[in-house]
């Protein structure tokens, strides 16, 4: 949303509780201790985990979707610092040549994941859209809902941001 101006969007305030991660390891969003979710783009992984950290003060501008306890982040700042605005991801002039030729592209190859089991009580279900995620303590998961009905939760061992 590089395209919002953050000054002329709301402000939320509130304490970092933990970080929230993509299936690429990359942070994309974060809990505020008071529960709501904070989601921004993975381009601004880098410069948020820099920026801030858990326990630490957060000022958020952002829209909230109707009927979710949720943020879109534009901007986030840590305490008095710098605010660290969503400018788009960044230019990907490297897959171009001069000419007009397209370099091949390189393609993000998954890490192999390894079956687990996991039992406990689920902190949060995540406001994910359709992919229905939930934070487990430090498991990361997923449920899939079949045709019949039954669901079932999968869950990884959450990885250290990249």
């Amino acid at each position: 949303m590089h395209w919002i101006d953050p000054a002329h969007l709301p402000e939320t305030k509130g304490k970092v509780d933990r970080f929230l991660l993509n299936p690429h390891g990359d942070a994309d969003g974060l809990l505020l201790t008071d529960g709501t979710e904070v989601h921004f783009p993975p381009h601004m992984s880098k410069p948020v985990l820099a920026a801030l950290k858990a326990g630490g003060e957060v000022k958020i501008r952002g829209v909230r979707p109707r009927g979710v306890d949720m943020v879109a982040a534009v901007s986030l700042q840590a305490g008095g610092g710098t605010p660290i605005v969503d400018q788009g991801p960044p230019k990907e002039d490297a897959h171009h040549k001069e000419g007009g030729e397209h370099k091949a592209e390189k393609k993000h190859v998954p890490d192999a994941h390894k079956p687990m089991e996991v039992e406990g009580v689920v902190k949060r279900v995540r406001n994910r859209g359709k992919s229905r995620g939930c934070q487990a303590g430090a498991q990361r998961c997923l449920m899939s809902c079949g045709s019949a009905g039954t669901c079932a939760w999968f869950c990884t061992a959450r990885r250290a941001p990249r």
